[in-house]
């Protein structure tokens, strides 16, 4: 067994150093798992893939099919369109408003394309307010995390923590279980927010739409030289006031080029500016915006600039900018990209694509009719940040859906049927009916979270197979014993949890200490619920920084937020929630 827990050990390292850096996608680390294992004789082959089968992933995936169901409707883009009242009411007015609606439907819910379809729809509603996008788009991102913990369903860790427990032979959650003190978050997470989060949130306010563009600071875009004018041969004499990164020649490259330095044809040069800083390179007859294979295609008619984002489990998703034709699909180039506030300085066209990356293109009239079919599409590959076009709500598909989830959710409330079996019956329900094709639930799935479930439930079983979680368990029972109040125990898993959430991912986290917990107190006479529960909350805990939490990777990139935002108005709230979590998960859960 001194084999198979070293093997385990260092598979366990390895993939929280590489959950924690995010140099690999999170689904192929999930698969090497799985590979490593099995190579190394820790799991057999069809212990190592059970985590497909597990009811948590099952019920994870088929939820991602009933809420994309739900999204395609049009409704939840029509009540995003209320925005632009309620924004001019007051920012607490439209907080509450927000995190209120956002909550409710994301308890139900996959909150991911929840939060993508807010997105544009806040951002224009906010600009149109003469309001500062930022400083709704993290309260979009933290509402839809406070209404993921009121129930089972409301996020795929609770999912998670719930079916292992049920592997283990213990009592998983209800379909309300987490409801009393995830309400409790809610409310207190949203008056946060309201009073005290708001003075930590970037207000970078924008009155029109050239003030927007001026304050636009992080987009790159290559220029090519066409011409070369006497009295323009250095980079200072055709580039005034925008900042040179990178100079390419025929023969060298130079990083932060000297400003004399002489510009011949057909030389390229890296420049950083904001959107007004690239119109008006377009009015320049000696330069030409490189557009990745193409040269500018609309010199004789009126140019647009759009800002559009890329939704969770777009088609886009993972594709670089040289495998995609936005000139010949949408008749428009690409410009610049904005990909988790990092500034990406060469080979931006082999830059693969992220959910919540937001793309700076440059179309025409046609182009954008193009753009705006597309996002009337039922799959759209992208939003734009500019404008968002509503999708008319059929109302026989959203009485279908609508029927579909209340019955499923009713089922599992009164412990009828598994809500993995109800889940998947809602798709049959919904395909029979037709308003989704069996592609199209392919397609909703978001397989990196399910390989990312699959993986590290294969690494929780390994831990438990090898004995680990039996040697570690049997180290704290000898030293810490039954001694601590129920309070401090709750309080130091949930610290423990809730930083390791940050760190790697909240799916990781769960499901490598839920198995641990469970090994803990086998042999203790404990209510083992209120630990799971601690857990469960923790993880969901992701405020702190932009890629703890999927819908934080959305909106960072939208509302040109810096890491530093997310850690100063998120600590504050992390440290309010261990505190609620560690008095009152003893007081709501008897230990």
């Amino acid at each position: 067994m001194i084999y198979e827990i070293i093997i385990t050990i260092v598979v366990t390292i390895l993939a929280l150093v590489l959950f924690a850096t995010s140099r690999i996608g999170v689904d192929v680390i999930a698969v090497g798992i799985m590979v490593v294992l099995v190579i190394t004789d820790v799991l057999s082959a069809e212990k190592a893939v059970k985590g497909f089968a597990n009811t948590a992933t099952l019920t994870v995936a088929a939820m991602f099919v009933l809420s994309d169901a739900l999204i395609k409707t049009g409704v939840i883009g029509k009540i995003a369109t209320l925005f632009s009242t309620i924004l001019s009411k007051g920012y607490s007015t439209g907080v509450a408003t927000l995190s209120a609606i956002v909550g409710v439907i994301s308890a139900f819910i996959n909150n991911t394309p929840v939060v993508a379809t807010f997105i544009p729809v806040i951002s224009k509603a906010a600009r149109d307010s003469n309001k500062a996008p930022a400083k709704y788009l993290i309260p979009l991102s933290y509402g839809a995390i406070f209404g993921g913990t009121c129930t089972l369903i409301g996020t795929s860790t609770n999912l998670l923590v719930s079916g292992i427990a049920q592997d283990h032979g213990v009592q998983g959650f209800e379909m309300f279980t987490l409801a009393p003190l995830g309400i409790v978050f809610f409310v207190s997470g949203t008056l946060y927010m309201m009073f005290f989060g708001r003075k930590f949130i970037p207000n970078r306010m924008n009155d029109n739409e050239n003030e927007r563009a001026e304050s636009i600071n992080n987009f790159l875009c290559e220029i090519v030289i066409a011409k070369v004018r006497e009295d323009e041969k250095t980079i200072r004499g055709i580039f005034k006031d925008e900042e040179v990164l990178l100079l390419k020649t025929e023969e060298e490259k130079f990083e932060d080029p000297n400003l004399d330095t002489e510009l011949h044809e057909g030389d390229i040069l890296l420049i950083k500016g904001n959107l007004k800083v690239i119109q008006e390179l377009l009015k320049n007859e000696e330069i030409t915006i490189r557009e990745y294979g193409y040269e500018k295609q609309f010199p004789e008619e009126q140019t647009e600039l759009m800002e559009i984002v890329i939704p969770a489990n777009s088609l886009l998703e993972g594709k670089s900018l040289n495998e995609i034709d936005f000139l010949k699909k949408y008749n428009a180039g690409v410009l610049a990209i904005r990909q988790r506030g990092k500034e990406k300085f060469i080979d931006l066209e082999n830059v693969r694509l992220q959910s919540g990356d937001v793309i700076l293109i440059e179309t025409n009239q046609k182009g954008s009719e193009l753009i705006g079919h597309q996002e009337d599409a039922q799959q759209a590959p992208f939003l734009s940040m500019s404008s968002q076009s509503i999708q008319h709500i059929n109302r026989q598909k959203l009485a279908i859906v609508l029927t579909t989830l209340f019955t499923v959710i009713l089922l599992a409330s009164f412990d009828l049927v598994p809500i993995m079996i109800g889940a998947l019956g809602g798709i049959v329900v919904l395909t029979i009916t037709r308003v989704i094709t069996m592609p199209e639930a392919y397609q909703a799935i978001d397989w990196k979270v399910i390989f990312l479930l699959a993986g590290t439930l294969s690494l929780g079983a390994a831990m438990s197979a090898s004995g680990l979680t039996s040697m570690i368990g049997d180290f704290f029972k000898e030293e810490v014993g039954q001694a601590y109040h129920p309070v401090i125990v709750v309080a130091v898993l949930y610290a423990i949890a809730s930083v390791l959430t940050e760190i790697i991912s909240n799916n990781a986290t769960a499901a490598l200490l839920t198995p641990l917990i469970i090994e803990l107190t086998a042999d203790v006479d404990i209510n083992l619920t209120p630990l799971l529960l601690t857990l469960a909350f923790a993880c969901s805990s992701s405020f702190m920084t932009p890629v703890s939490y999927q819908t934080n990777t959305m909106v960072y990139s939208a509302g040109t937020y810096r890491y530093a935002d997310f850690i100063k108005v998120g600590f504050p709230l992390k440290i309010i929630f261990w505190i609620l979590a560690s008095l009152l998960i003893p007081a709501f859960y008897t230990l």
